[in-house]
């Protein structure tokens, strides 16, 4: 029989207490409109204006859910991915539309200071959200985030219509048509 150790104890119990504490706290999912027919998809743990926002990642929300505890936290899905609307319009895709989006969340849920949680190009994102409205940002937490300046990244190329995107519709087409959204 295999012998639990006190740290792998410890760890399961902490593991028990996360999930006991997600599964009481209210969670309320819809959708933020935020310009031009774009909706983002978000799930809100918590109850009140959001202490902690975190980028592009409903996805994460069931592993991070354990953030919720004590606290309110939303979750979303930035535009073209997950749940949130797709774009086609690269005028609709960019670096400023990312930043304006995290503001347009945080706004439809009171506006009130929050901590700001993305990584990687969202990391950045957060980071020069914070800088453009440090009234609004309590603190950023940005895991291997680009560079603090709009330079490069504002130049980069935006997405455009064609293969990529015929690739996904017969993708989406090819799927049943009861599979869940993140599923598909």
């Amino acid at each position: 029989m295999a012998r639990i150790t006190t740290r792998t104890f410890a760890w399961l119990a902490a593991l028990l207490l996360a999930a006991c504490a997600a599964a009481q706290t209210p969670i309320e999912e819809g959708y933020v409109p935020v310009g031009d027919g774009v909706e983002l998809y978000y799930r809100k743990y918590g109850a009140g204006a959001p202490e902690l926002v975190v980028t592009n990642q409903v996805a994460a929300a069931v592993p991070l859910s354990g953030l919720a505890d004590g606290r309110s936290v939303v979750f979303y899905d930035t535009r073209g991915r997950g749940l949130s609307t797709m774009v086609r319009d690269p005028e609709l895709l960019g670096m400023e539309h990312e930043i304006a989006d995290i503001g347009a969340v945080q706004d439809h849920f009171g506006g009130e200071p929050a901590v700001v949680l993305g990584w990687s190009l969202w990391g950045g994102f957060a980071q020069l959200y914070a800088a453009r409205n440090p009234g609004k940002v309590r603190g950023v937490i940005a895991f291997g985030p680009i560079e603090l300046a709009a330079e490069p990244y504002a130049g980069m190329p935006m997405l455009k219509s064609g293969p990529d995107f015929e690739a996904l519709d017969a993708y989406w087409a090819s799927l049943p048509e009861n599979t869940p959204g993140y599923e598909a």
